[in-house]
C-alpha cells in the first residue's frame, strides 16, 4: 500500500523482548494513514494488481496453463473453474474448465464445463464486438454504461444490505440463546457438559458472524464509493482497437472475470451461456450467443 502514498504501520509484531522473530498482524489491526507521500502507481492499477495475484495459476500435471486461469467463475457457487488437460489427447482440443466444485458429481456444486478451445472463440468474439460497439458508439455507450452502473451498484448493495442484515438478526438471536443456556446451567436445568458444548458452539457463530459482518461492512463502502472509469477502459480499447488473437496480457488487462453457467438442454443440444465482465466497467450488455454444444462437448 506504500505504492499508493499510504503509510502502513503495526504490520508485524513480537510476543516479547527475548522472541526476536516477527509475526504478522492481520490486516484489520493495521494502522493506515493515507496519502502521506506521493503515490508511485495508479490505484485502479493496484487493485487489479492485486487481484491477479490472489489468483492462483497452477501448472496441471503435464506442465499446460491456460491464459484463462484465474478468471474463470462459476455463476452458481462463485468458485473457480479448473484448468483441466490429458495426456491421452495429443492435441488441445479437450483441454477444458470444470468447477472446482463439481468434483465427478460428489461435490456441493453441479456441472459447470465448457473446453478451452471453444471459450477462446467466445471470448474474442465479445471482446471484438464490444471494442467495434465502443468505437463506433463511444457517446451512446457512456450514457448506457452510466445506467448501467447504477443500475448494477444498487442491485449488488441492496443485496449485500440484506446479508448484513440477516447476520445481525442471527447475532441477536445468539445472545438470547446463550442468555437462556446460561439461565438454565444456573437453575441445574442443563447438565455442564451440554452447556460447555453449546456456550462453545454459539460464541464460535458468534465470531464467525462478526467477521462476515465487518467484512460486509467494509464492501458496503468501498461499493458505493465505487464509480465505473470509462477513461481507462476507453484507453485500454484504444490500446487493443484491432485484435485478432488473444494473449495472456491482453485478457488479464482487459478482463476482470468470466462467469460460466450451467449447461441448459434445447432440442437435445446443450447450451453454455457466458459472462465477460470488463475491467474498470464490469459487465457491458452487449448480446453475445454461446455455441451449441453437444452432449459430447464438440462444438
Amino acid at each position: 500500500m506504500e505504492y499508493l502514498g499510504h503509510t502502513v504501520n503495526f504490520k508485524t509484531y513480537t510476543k516479547s523482548l527475548k522472541f526476536k522473530k516477527r509475526m504478522e498482524t492481520p490486516k484489520e489491526d493495521w494502522l493506515i494513514f493515507e496519502n502521506t507521500r506521493p503515490a508511485i502507481i495508479e490505484k485502479g492499477q493496484w487493485d487489479r494488481v492485486q487481484e491477479l495475484r490472489s489468483n492462483k495459476r497452477r501448472l496441471t500435471k503435464i506442465g499446460k496453463t491456460s491464459i484463462f486461469s484465474g478468471l474463470v467463475c462459476c455463476a452458481d457457487c462463485g468458485a473457480k473453474l479448473y484448468y483441466c488437460t490429458s495426456r491421452a489427447y495429443k492435441d488441445e482440443s479437450q483441454d477444458h474448465f470444470v468447477c472446482s466444485n463439481y468434483k465427478s458429481n460428489t461435490g456441493s456444486c453441479s456441472v459447470h464445463f465448457i473446453r478451452e478451445q471453444v471459450l477462446y472463440e467466445q471470448v474474442l468474439n465479445c471482446i471484438q464486438s464490444t471494442l467495434t460497439y465502443v468505437h463506433s458508439f463511444r457517446e451512446d455507450f457512456q450514457l448506457e454504461l452510466l445506467e448501467q452502473d447504477a443500475e448494477s451498484r444498487k442491485l449488488e448493495l441492496a443485496q449485500k444490505q440484506k446479508t448484513l442484515s440477516d447476520a445481525r438478526k442471527r447475532m441477536n438471536d445468539l445472545d438470547k440463546l446463550i442468555q437462556r443456556i446460561y439461565e438454565d446451567h444456573v437453575l441445574a436445568k442443563l447438565p455442564d457438559a451440554r452447556y460447555l458444548k453449546l456456550s462453545a458452539e454459539y460464541e464460535r457463530e458468534q465470531q464467525e458472524i462478526n467477521k462476515l459482518a465487518g467484512m460486509l461492512k467494509r464492501e458496503i463502502e468501498a461499493k458505493a464509493a465505487q464509480m465505473v472509469d470509462m477513461d481507462k477502459f476507453f484507453a485500454l480499447a484504444d490500446k487493443y482497437a484491432d485484435i485478432s488473437e488473444l494473449t495472456a496480457p491482453m485478457v488479464n488487462e482487459l478482463i476482470s472475470k468470466i462467469v460460466i453457467h450451467k449447461p441448459e438442454k434445447r432440442y437435445s443440444k446443450k447450451h453454455v451461456t457466458i459472462e465477460v465482465f470488463f475491467t474498470y466497467v464490469g459487465k457491458i450488455k452487449i448480446p453475445l450467443y454461446s455455441k451449441v454444444i453437444d452432449q459430447q462437448g464438440i462444438a
